[in-house]
C-alpha cells in the first residue's frame, strides 16, 4: 500500500495543512492509523498532529481516496477539530493498558475474598472432625 499526496494546502488561519492523498492498489480499506503514521512520515510531521478525515474506498474497486490535516500543534488540534475527532485518533495503547491492568485487578480481589471463604471452609471441616470425635 502506497498512498500517495494529490495536494497539500496550507490553511494559515487554522493553522493547519489540508491534504488530499489516494492509494492504489489497496486489496482492503487502510486504517486510520496506517494512513496518520505515513502521511506523517511522508510530510515530516508528529503522528499525533495528523487527523484522518474522510476516507473513501469505491465498492468493487482497489481505489481508496481521502483527506486529512496536519495541525501545528495540539493546543490548535484540540481547540479546532471536534472532541469525536479527536479521540478517535488518540492513542489506543493507554485504554489496552488500562484494560489489561484491570483484569489482574480483579482477579487479585477475588484471591483475597476466596482466601477467607478456604478458612472459613477449614474451620468448619476442624469443627466437624471435632463433633465425630465426641
Amino acid at each position: 500500500m502506497k498512498v500517495e499526496i494529490i495536494s497539500k494546502q496550507k490553511n494559515a488561519l487554522l493553522h493547519r495543512e489540508e491534504i488530499k492523498f489516494e492509494i492504489n492498489k489497496a486489496k482492503i480499506t487502510p486504517s486510520r492509523k496506517e494512513l496518520r503514521d505515513q502521511i506523517a512520515a511522508m510530510c515530516n510531521a508528529n503522528s499525533e498532529l495528523v487527523i484522518v478525515d474522510d476516507i473513501k474506498h469505491s465498492f468493487g474497486t482497489d481505489y481508496v481516496s481521502g483527506k486529512s490535516r496536519i495541525y501545528e500543534n495540539k493546543e490548535y488540534l484540540s481547540k479546532i477539530e471536534l472532541a469525536y475527532k479527536v479521540k478517535r485518533h488518540a492513542e489506543k495503547k493507554t485504554e489496552t493498558q488500562d484494560e489489561a491492568s484491570k483484569p489482574q485487578e480483579k482477579t487479585e480481589e477475588k484471591k483475597e475474598e476466596a482466601k477467607p471463604a478456604e478458612e472459613n471452609k477449614e474451620k468448619a471441616k476442624s469443627e466437624e472432625k471435632k463433633e465425630d470425635k465426641k
